[in-house]
């Protein structure tokens, strides 16, 4: 059995070492198998795992009957609970408990997904680690379907064990088509939370400089220029940055190891196949169980796979393509196959790479397979990106000739054929690999198809966007979260297509506004992206296209409306309250008008924001909305606070806070109990405050559903303060440690210094101090850091501090000096 470290999943503890399972705490009785049968689901969590493969990660060399693997499943089902596993008909079985595991690389097999083992590279993984030591920049170079991607994952998964303190972020390229995404996939991929104006590329060193980032790009290939560039800026602003690249070819940057990964080892012709010495043979044999639990295979078979191997070169796509084969033709049908089709790897290009010519080989083999529905089916799904749900297949794939059912029935046969992928959970999300993408593109292209299926993936992604926009304000927001996370990449797609020649502007309009939710959902605080697909819809925005899109695009406009841009953004929520008005939107209506209140109140313009407020809440009689009245009650605290009422401020966060919980709403219900805690902090309750901190850290550390580095950093830092006001100072200065990483790499590490700078003093530390301070007051005029009731507090009890241990020249100079600082020399003086 594989290696697991310790999980949590909600209530349920994996301790692998001990070999023990807890359920609230408390160990529970478990047998041998069945802790083994555990540790092989969890380790493959992202995936289906066969019958056959349990069978023989569990009782390896052993032959059992089936139903002693039902008994074990069984059994765990009694002690994790009915839903910790499912069962696939016909697949297999997957766990599907969601929490928080302890380990670095989950994120890296979440992205590749489709995990499973790695044949024949032990060598190269070795090889590439040692490379990764010495080299900032190290690109395995291959040709498509080679494997690239799996050995990427391999080595992410060594260095993880070897050095669990890196951090590592996974960027997949694959689903992106434009130079201009490469920055915000990356900014997603590693979890970054950017302010206003901070860009990627210093986010990203800030990063490096405290976690040590190992960063993969994977499938660079498309957009090689782009990809080179960003990876040049980012080795020569930090040299500490680790970066893993995936690529068919080098990036050709200064300092770049290109690590050109050949075929699997085959047998050489005569020479008998042998799972444990050829790669290939072991990776054909493996899939061809996996299809077909009977399959042993014995000499005269291996002598049949060891020819097919060599005949498709050892290249792992084709072996798989291959072996899915087998369960329905048989070794012999098959290998007569492969006699017809190989007379194109000699007629090929000359100009083409020998794997290019073998990898199209592979694909019009396999194509040729299909029916003639499968091949329209097959090319038409090359429009998504980043994966689709049935329904968008039979929506986008459809038409007079071939209708839903004949398209569902296709679908099902491109997953047997290992042409489109089905991840495993209940209902399946299905993708294409790169190279399959790829392929099906160019087929698509020459059937003179790809401005109609693009299209109608556009056309398709504008409905689903527009009803999912409902389902955002209303909640329940799992379900929205549920269906719009997965389709971020086919989103950017859509919209590329609406503003490009063959677009259309009220799809476009349609889009930008209805898809501003997902955005902000990101977890980024840097909307460019989005904020630039609005003001592009802006421009070509007409009356035609209805009151209700016209209303929801100058919605998004407000929202992506820069913080100190206040009267723009009070211009676009006033616009959209009277659009909403003029088209009896009250569901909308109501939710426009608890933003300009909000609004309102940062402009001090108090009266009429109640008065917004009151008209909002009048409208939230008329329909069931725990969100809504959530989002109702935060600006209803924020209000009190602004007018100096934290206890009636108080009030109206608890009640946001239960119904942001009542609606699913994590990361709301996260910002609501932080500014409870803000509110008792002002209120000088520390006790309190500390408590409600601590209570926020633990429950974001608890959350599977939010970022944790981007919603601890907040908490921590307000703990922060609490604690030096209480005068733990010692404590105060540890919990600041934990902060100030996760609050540099959001950019806002300046947050926290008004606490830090207080700290010194009161450990009389009056020249550290006194600098601190200097750098806090130029942050605040420039606009890098906002001091709030709190923060401006403990500046005044700073000040008076100084001004009676300084004399009043040496303070303004240390001031002056402090003003001067850059933020590394400032944290270096905070700790």
């Amino acid at each position: 059995m594989e290696p697991v470290e310790n999980l949590r999943f909600g209530s349920i503890e994996i301790q692998h070492a001990r070999r023990q399972v807890l359920v609230e705490g408390t160990p529970v009785a478990l047998g041998a198998r069945a802790f083994d049968v555990l540790c092989a689901l969890v380790r493959r969590r992202e995936r289906v795992v066969t019958k056959q493969e349990l069978l023989d990660l569990v009782w390896a060399g052993v032959v059992v009957e089936e139903n002693n693997l039902q008994v074990q499943i069984s059994t765990l089902r009694k002690v994790l609970g009915p839903r910790a596993i499912a069962t696939i008909p016909g697949r297999g079985y997957q766990f599907t408990l969601q929490g928080s595991a302890q380990e670095a690389v989950t994120a890296t097999r979440e992205e590749t997904g489709r995990e499973s083992a790695l044949f024949g590279r032990d060598q190269d993984v070795t090889t590439i680690g040692h490379m990764l030591v010495d080299h900032a920049l190290v690109t395995i170079v291959g040709a498509g379907g080679i494997g690239k991607t799996r050995l990427a994952a391999a080595v992410v998964g060594t260095v993880h064990m070897q050095q669990p303190s890196r951090q590592i972020a996974w960027v997949d390229l694959a689903s992106i088509s434009y130079p201009d995404l490469i920055w915000p996939t990356m900014a997603a991929a590693a979890g970054l939370s950017l302010d206003e104006g901070q860009s990627t590329l210093d986010a990203l060193v800030a990063l490096s400089r405290t976690d040590r980032l190992l960063l993969v790009l994977d499938n660079c290939e498309h957009l090689v220029d782009g990809v080179a560039r960003i990876a040049g800026a980012l080795k020569e602003a930090a040299p500490s940055i680790r970066m893993l690249a995936t690529s068919r070819a080098p990036l050709n940057i200064a300092g770049e190891q290109a690590y050109r990964l050949g075929p699997l080892a085959v047998p050489a012709p005569g020479e008998p196949g042998n799972v444990a010495q050829h790669g290939a043979i072991a990776l054909f044999v493996a899939r061809v169980r996996a299809a077909d639990r009977h399959f042993e295979p014995n000499e005269a078979s291996l002598t049949l796979v060891a020819e097919m191997c060599r005949r498709l070169d050892g290249i792992p796509l084709a072996l798989e393509l291959a072996a899915a084969r087998v369960p329905a033709l048989g070794l012999v049908n098959l290998g007569s196959l492969l006699d017809k089709r190989f007379q194109m790897l000699t007629t090929g290009s000359r100009t083409a790479a020998a794997r290019h010519q073998t990898m199209l080989a592979t694909f019009e083999w396999s194509h040729d397979l299909l029916s003639p529905v499968e091949q329209v089916v097959f090319r038409r799904l090359a429009v998504f990106a980043g994966g689709f749900a049935l329904e968008a297949a039979l929506k986008v794939a459809s038409d007079a000739a071939f209708d839903e059912i004949s398209v569902a029935d296709a679908l099902a046969s491109l997953v047997d054929s290992s042409l489109v992928f089905a991840d495993g959970n209940e209902p399946p999300r299905y993708s294409l690999l790169e190279t399959g993408r790829a392929y099906a593109s160019e087929k698509l292209a020459q059937a003179a198809e790809a401005a109609l299926i693009g299209q109608r993936h556009a056309l398709y992604y504008r409905g689903f966007i527009v009803r999912a926009y409902d389902t955002w304000i209303a909640g329940p927001e799992h379900d929205w979260l549920a269906r719009s996370r997965p389709e971020l990449a086919n989103l950017r797609t859509a919209l590329q297509w609406a503003f490009g020649s063959d677009g259309d502007n009220a799809t476009a309009v349609a889009l930008a506004g209805a898809a501003m939710p997902v955005w902000l959902d990101l977890d980024l605080r840097d909307y460019t992206e989005g904020r630039d697909y609005v003001r592009r819809a802006m421009t070509c925005l007409k009356a035609e296209f209805g009151l209700v899109a016209e209303a929801r695009l100058t919605f998004a406009g407000g929202m992506f409306t820069a913080t100190e841009e206040v009267g723009a953004q009070l211009h676009a929520f006033e616009r959209s309250v009277a659009l909403y008005r003029d088209c009896s939107n009250k569901l909308a209506l109501c939710l426009a008008l608890i933003a300009l209140s909000r609004t309102l109140a940062r402009t001090a313009d108090l009266n009429r924001a109640a008065e917004t407020l009151a008209q909002a809440r009048d409208l939230l009689g008329g329909f069931a909305s725990p969100k809504l009245n959530g989002l109702y009650g935060h600006a209803l605290g924020r209000h009190r606070v602004m007018v100096g009422d934290n206890s009636g401020a108080t009030v109206a966060f608890e009640a946001a806070k239960a119904c942001f919980e009542e609606a699913g709403c994590e990361a709301l219900a996260l910002i609501a109990m932080q500014d409870l805690a803000n509110a008792h902090w002002a209120m000088n309750d520390l006790p309190r405050a500390k408590q409600a901190f601590q209570q926020l850290e633990a429950r974001v550390n608890h959350s599977s559903l939010v970022s944790k580095d981007t919603h601890l950093a907040m908490p921590l830092a307000g703990l922060t303060g609490v604690l030096v006001e209480l005068g733990a100072l010692d404590d105060a200065g540890t919990v600041a440690r934990r902060a100030l990483p996760l609050l540099i790499a959001m950019g806002r590490g300046s947050t926290v210094c008004d606490a830090l700078a207080l700290r010194l003093g009161l450990s009389k530390r009056w020249h550290d101090s006194a600098r601190l301070l200097g750098f806090c007051d130029a942050a605040t005029q420039t606009g890098s850091m906002r001091r709030d009731a709190n923060r401006q507090r403990m500046r005044i009890a700073l000040t008076t501090l100084l001004q009676e241990h300084l004399s009043t020249q040496i303070l303004d100079s240390l001031l002056a000096d402090g003003a001067q600082f850059s933020e590394a020399m400032a944290y270096k003086v905070a700790l």
